[in-house]
């Protein structure tokens, strides 16, 4: 079996950006003041993105790295350097792993590295679901911020040994499937659930934007706005099937 192509995330995947954040500006009351905080305090601050500590080391060298990210791409390589992730050219070490990075949180990871890379892993589920549904296998990794999904392709550390064995069973048994039928159901404003065509870019759009509504039972993809209301729209679903809740 050959080696897998491997791609990494960056922030809160191999360093520390969530908690970095929380330390300087304390919990945010909502994405906007974030956004601010970020565009306007922390896009110039060299010292925030070279010095964010490293909270899980691969123990294989990296394909590529894609992050979002709004500081100079020349900070993400010495943060990359000063972590021992990327190879330092002043120690005649020769820089071959790529970075490719994105700007604008809205932008798609997946345009960037299709056919790149074997797996990638990141720890946003946004990127998780947006990149599967693009066709570049995805696992998440773990974190606080993303248990509103389930046990399905989540990973608990860069070891290679369990990206790879994820991997495979996320691809061999549900993981094309479970990204086709998150096509299949969608439920509106008006407490109508219809079908949909997988090509109909509506409704591709329909479901980026509202990737924080996802509930799952099984291997069926549900979009809805609270728990109770899925209740109402899908009176014979049984709740208590339903492996997480949010």
């Amino acid at each position: 079996m050959n080696k897998l192509k491997i791609g990494l995330d960056i922030d809160d995947t191999l360093l520390d950006f969530w908690g970095a954040y929380l330390k300087r500006f304390g919990k945010p009351k909502s994405d906007a003041e974030i956004t601010y905080n970020v565009y306007q305090k922390l896009r110039t601050d060299k010292d925030f993105w070279v010095n964010l500590e490293l909270i899980n080391r691969p123990d294989f060298k990296p394909d590529l790295f894609c992050t979002k990210r709004v500081n100079p791409k020349s900070w993400t390589k010495e943060s990359l350097i000063k972590n021992r992730l990327y190879p330092d050219s002043r120690n005649g070490e020769i820089e071959n792993i790529p970075i490719y990075q994105l700007y604008y949180q809205l932008g798609q990871k997946s345009k960037l590295i299709k056919g790149r890379v074997d797996v990638f892993v990141d720890d946003s589920l946004k990127n998780f679901i947006e990149m599967n549904l693009n066709g570049v296998p995805c696992l998440l990794m773990d974190n606080e911020g993303n248990h509103s999904w389930g046990p399905i392709g989540r990973i608990y550390s860069l070891d290679y040994e369990e990206i790879e064995d994820t991997y495979y069973l996320f691809k061999n048994t549900i993981g094309e499937r479970l990204f086709i039928i998150m096509y299949r159901l969608l439920i509106d404003n008006t407490n109508h659930a219809y079908a949909i065509n997988m090509e109909d870019i509506e409704a591709y759009e329909y479901i980026q934007d509202r990737l924080e509504e996802i509930v799952y039972k099984g291997d069926l993809i549900i979009l809805c706005d609270n728990l109770s209301s899925l209740q109402q729209r899908l009176p014979d679903l049984n709740i208590e099937d339903i492996t997480n809740e949010f």
